[in-house]
């Protein structure tokens, strides 16, 4: 079926920068007395030297970390990576993503929200770190390297195709971003804050019924598996995952590579 709309997630798969999740995490560590203890984990983390890594799950009620599959509960440890066994008993049923007891370590921003938590930082303290992350993002100080070929890609996508965005992130931000890479004015319909993964789904109709098509009409293309492959497949969408940190495989998506650049190539085939 002919692909008509095209749905993109922002960050991680529309520019490769990643220092920002650095500044995060110390604008997180400043609100902790163990600022120290906290970088460490993170770096750790960051390195793949923690159980706690992009492709897990931080269990904040349990201050637990999981390994699952389609919501069912494949390895369970302790903070410390003690193994609990048999995780059976601990995790009888499969586990949902609700932005309350299970958060989903998509991607990059989600290692310093499992650690501060671990550490004791409030839903407040981490929305507010993020929030000066963004803003520091917006400003000239943030200096951002542009994939090569994106915006000429999309550019010739937008000529047949509807192209869509679709963030987690805040509005103002995010558009200053979507300026500072050359790709203002591509996107005809956007969707800021979108409570992924929880409401992926709702927002992928909300934009089939926008463009009336179907489903299967559209794509959807992102970095974070759970957020904005897995419930698109649901939907009987196309798919393009970016698999930086190679927690997938060749059946993950309906294309998948493993860094924005290759992206572009991906695109041009479409």
């Amino acid at each position: 079926m002919t692909i008509k709309v095209i749905v993109f997630d922002l960050d991680g798969t529309l520019y490769e920068d990643t220092h920002h999740f650095e500044y995060f995490a110390k604008k997180l560590s400043t609100r902790l007395n163990n600022a120290d203890g906290f970088m460490n984990q993170y770096y750790e983390a960051v390195e793949e030297k923690h159980t706690l890594k992009v492709g897990t799950v931080y269990d904040r009620e349990n201050d637990r970390i999981l390994i699952q599959k389609e919501g069912r509960v494949l390895e369970a440890f302790q903070w410390d990576g003690t193994p609990l066994l048999p995780v059976e008993e601990y995790y009888p049923n499969a586990i949902t993503f609700d932005f309350k007891t299970m958060q989903s370590i998509g991607d990059l921003w989600g290692v310093p929200i499992a650690i501060g938590r671990h550490f004791g930082l409030s839903s407040v303290e981490i929305n507010e770190a993020f929030l000066e992350t963004r803003r520091y993002m917006m400003s000239d100080e943030f200096v951002m390297s542009p994939v090569r070929g994106l915006a000429n890609t999309l550019e010739e996508l937008a000529k047949t195709k509807k192209l869509v965005l679709m963030t987690n992130s805040p509005q103002v931000d995010s558009e200053r971003i979507v300026e500072k890479l050359g790709l203002k004015g591509l996107f005809t319909y956007a969707i800021f804050e979108a409570k992924k993964p929880v409401k992926t789904e709702e927002r992928l109709r909300t934009i089939a019924s926008h463009f009336g098509v179907e489903t299967e009409e559209m794509m959807s293309v992102g970095d974070n598996w759970i957020n904005e492959i897995n419930p698109a497949r649901k939907l009987g969408c196309s798919t393009i995952f970016i698999d930086v940190h190679q927690i997938g495989d060749a059946r993950s998506a309906d294309m998948v590579v493993h860094q924005v650049s290759e992206l572009v190539t991906s695109l041009q085939l479409i």
